[in-house]
Parts: structure tokens; sequence; C-alpha cells
């Protein structure tokens, strides 16, 4: 995982100081500091200033940067990231901007929104988890990139509907095997759950089937009738 960054040309000295790390990327003299922690040399020239938390203690920490390219239109979006409740809504909204119209969430069988009119957000949501799914209403392609330490899978259980359509994250920043990530769901002959772009899989004979076979991070998903919380496989 990258932290952000606008690539910069390397002046020799920088480029043998991250060597020694292993923390950077150089292609033609260009610098991207991944996450991690940085002793003796604050790496914050390089990334979003977010994105770098001084120790005080001569260490700084580069925390990792979800990227997610939205387009124009409505994007199925979930965080992996640890933005959450009303101080993760705000970060989302900020690094939007006035990129995005409207945010609709999925909560006790209601859709609550946020449009973006004039500077300001309004409406009924203003608190995210990264166990749900978004969807968001870009008013343009862009990118979406916040910075956040990544988020402990097994602390963040999956609820489903009873009936109807769950919207459901994905609190993962791994690729994981459909088959693996739902291990502990016990579905039912039938169940499906689908993406808005990658397809979706059916259960049956014991597995799942179709174009979508992996859970990919910072993708929203929905699944129906569910009955029970679903554990997130942590791989």
């Amino acid at each position: 995982i990258c932290a952000l960054t606008s690539p910069v040309k390397a002046q020799e000295s920088y480029l043998r100081y991250f060597t020694q790390f292993n923390a950077i990327v150089a292609d033609g003299g260009e610098i991207l500091i991944v996450a991690g922690t940085y002793v003796g040399y604050n790496p914050v020239a390089f990334v979003d200033a977010n994105a770098c938390v001084a120790n005080n203690d001569g260490t700084w920490t580069v925390k990792p940067t979800q990227k997610q390219h939205l387009v124009k239109g409505w994007n199925w979006y979930s965080s992996y990231l640890n933005i959450q409740g009303t101080t993760g809504f705000e970060k989302l909204t900020t690094a939007l901007g006035a990129n995005a119209s409207t945010i609709k969430s999925q909560d006790n069988g209601s859709t609550d929104y946020y449009d973006y009119e004039e500077g300001s957000w309004f409406g009924g949501l203003n608190e995210i988890s990264p166990s749900q799914m978004y969807k968001i209403n870009a008013s343009e392609a862009c990118e979406l990139n916040i910075s956040e330490y990544v988020v402990n899978p097994e602390e963040h259980t999956i609820k489903l509907k009873a009936e109807g359509w769950s919207w459901i994250g994905y609190p993962s920043n791994v690729g994981v095997d459909i088959n693996v990530a739902f291990a502990d769901l016990h579905p039912a002959d039938g169940d499906v759950i689908k993406t808005q772009n990658d397809g979706s899989a059916d259960f049956a004979f014991g597995q799942w089937w179709g174009s979508l076979s992996t859970m990919v991070p910072g993708i929203g998903y929905q699944y129906p009738f569910g009955i029970q919380p679903v554990p997130i496989q942590d791989i």
C-alpha cells in the first residue's frame, strides 16, 4: 500500500536515504513513499500532509492511502481504512469536495443521503462504517484519496438484513477468493452476491459460481435475504 504522493524528482541524497529503508519506488528519478515508519528524516515533503504522523521520537509514520477511481455517475464504494463515525464521514466528504453530488447509505431499510450544493453537505447521513457500502454519485470522473490506518476485518462484523438486499462493505485491504471470504456465512443454494461492474456469483453445490470470484478492496457489494452476522476472513 502506498502513501499518496505527487511524484518528486529525487536528489541523490534523498534517493540514498530512502533506499536504505527499502521504502521507495524510483522510476526515472521519481520517489513514491510507501506506508511505514521512517527514522531520522521526515518524509512529509513526498506525501500528503494528512498521511504523515510525527511520533515525537525522531520517527515518522506514513499512513496507508486508499486510492479509488470514481467514474462519472454512481459508484459502489467501501473503505478498508479506519474512517468511521462522524469523523470518518468528514474525511470522506472532505476528500470528495465538489466532485460528488450525492452519497447514499442503507440504514434500517431506508436510504440517507447528502447533496452537495453551494459548498455544503446536508441531509440525514452523518457517519459511515467500513462494514457498509455507500453509493457515491460523482459529478465528474475523479480520484478519491484518503489516508488512514487499515482496519482489522475481525472487528467489523457485517450484518445482513432479514429481507431484501443488504449493502455490504469489504473491510479488508487484501483481495480474497469469495469462497474464503464468506466461509462462515453458511449460504443456501440460490443465494446471490453482486457488485456494480464485476458481475455476480450464485451459490450452488457447496460453493460460489459466476464472474465474481474475488472480493476486491474498496468495492461495495449487495447480498439478499441475510439472517446472520458475517465475519469477513482476515487473510
